[in-house]
């Protein structure tokens, strides 16, 4: 992998060195970032820039923290979580080990494995449901290995593709974030077999012949008992439901794909929502819709779709979760903000926030509450509460009308200025 360096007043050294708090060089450049501190200078990491690239004030803050034996580290600046590359020292892993089990996602070297509930080989007739044994309560003390579901996987793509996060405001089109998602693709091992063995990236100019030699590939390896699958991820161009059945169309010279009358049916009752989504595609310019399914093709070459994960795309293809979320992300866009969406859990945190502004001085989120229903109106109180007794700034939009003021410096400032008064006070005893 190739290495990563932070720079400070001019000075720079490697990331790794740093982080590894041995070396004599390591150790007087954090003290001297420490140092620097105080004059409001902070060290940057230059993780995401090129070699020529590294400017003072581009990189991503770190700071100076002191450990328990009294000796300076480098860490990751407050705030900046997700935002350094896979791999960078200072970075962290998008999914964490839960107790003894490992993590279904793991980050290492610039690489990543993962382990996610889909099957390659799908039988053709249902197996007999057997009688589970009850299980003891020690046995839950066996360690093993977390697994994702297959829309885990998307919106952890998504992030590693650096799609939720619109920092330099610049034109991204379907190509370009097909070449991101590309990118990210080749470094994954899924179910221990590199990902691009049973992988297909379909963009807007990918032709049918192409899906036609899979095709024929999968038929060959399917026969009575099984049928051979592979996931592709597409943006869906058109979608049409009849009775029973809903149809995809993924590819622009292709006939449309069939979703499996178990898949339609679970997305009925389940995801009513999703729905509404797909009927969207092709329809509007405001918004896309990807898709990451599971084709399967039997002996005679009927593809079917046997599992479907949806991810909404604003304007300027960046992932997010409502249609309400699409309004702010191109209203943001189109005022040049900077931002990010938040997909997956961020260690520390309770709540995940929808979106998080990086140009208003101080920790922004933003939070778009979309249903009026009482269960949710109580969940969008403890969420106020709980961003207020983490002394973030916040602000929030019920999704009705147009799309509010986005949040300013201005008011960023007063909020934590009212913190410092409140602080004051409650020290004075007043």
């Amino acid at each position: 992998m190739e290495e990563k360096f932070v720079g400070f007043d001019g000075k720079s050294i490697g990331a790794t060195e740093v982080k590894n708090r041995e070396t004599v060089a390591a150790g007087k450049f954090v003290e001297e970032v420490h140092a620097g501190q105080t004059k409001d200078c902070t060290a940057e990491c230059f993780c995401n820039k090129k070699p020529g690239d590294y400017v003072k004030g581009t990189g991503l803050k770190l700071c100076a923290k002191l450990s328990k034996n009294d000796k300076y580290f480098l860490a990751r600046y407050p705030g900046q979580q997700g935002l350094h590359a896979v791999g960078c020292p200072f970075g962290e892993p998008i999914s964490e080990s839960k107790g003894k089990r490992s993590a279904a996602i793991i980050h290492a070297d610039g690489f990543t494995n993962a382990k996610v509930t889909v099957k390659f080989k799908l039988g053709n007739k249902k197996a007999v449901a057997k009688r589970v044994p009850r299980i003891k309560k020690h046995s839950s003390k066996v360690t093993g290995r977390n697994s994702c579901k297959q829309q885990g996987m998307l919106e952890v793509m998504m992030c590693e593709a650096g799609l939720n996060l619109w920092i330099e405001p610049a034109k991204r089109t379907n190509a370009s974030t097909f070449t991101a998602l590309q990118s990210v693709a080749e470094k994954w091992t899924v179910n221990n077999a590199p990902l691009l063995n049973n992988f297909m990236l379909f963009d807007a100019e990918t032709e049918h012949c192409t899906w036609e030699n899979k095709r024929d590939e999968l038929k060959g390896l399917s026969n009575k008992k099984s049928r051979a699958a592979v996931l592709v991820l597409a943006e869906v161009m058109h979608a049409e439901r009849t009775v029973d059945v809903w149809k995809l169309k993924l590819l622009k010279d292709s006939p449309m794909v069939e979703l499996s009358e178990e898949m339609s049916s679970h997305l009925s009752e389940k995801f009513p929502s999703a729905f509404a989504r797909l009927k969207q595609c092709g329809k509007t310019g405001n918004c896309h819709v990807f898709a990451l399914v599971l084709i399967s093709v039997d002996m005679a070459g009927v593809e079917v779709v046997e599992h479907i994960s949806l991810q909404l795309m604003s304007r300027d293809f960046i992932p997010v979760r409502s249609f309400k979320e699409v309004k702010l992300a191109n209203a943001a866009v189109k005022n040049k903000r900077k931002f990010m969406t938040h997909l997956l859990k961020i260690r520390g945190f309770r709540f995940v926030p929808d979106f998080e502004f990086f140009d208003v001085g101080y920790r922004c989120f933003f939070e778009v509450f979309g249903y009026s229903s009482e269960d949710y109106q109580k969940t969008k109180g403890i969420k106020i509460d709980y961003w207020e007794d983490k002394k973030i700034f916040l602000k929030h939009w019920d999704g009705k009308g147009r799309v509010p003021n986005l949040p300013t410096k201005d008011e960023a400032a007063e909020y934590h200025e009212k913190l410092r008064q409140a602080k004051k006070s409650k020290r004075a005893g007043v």
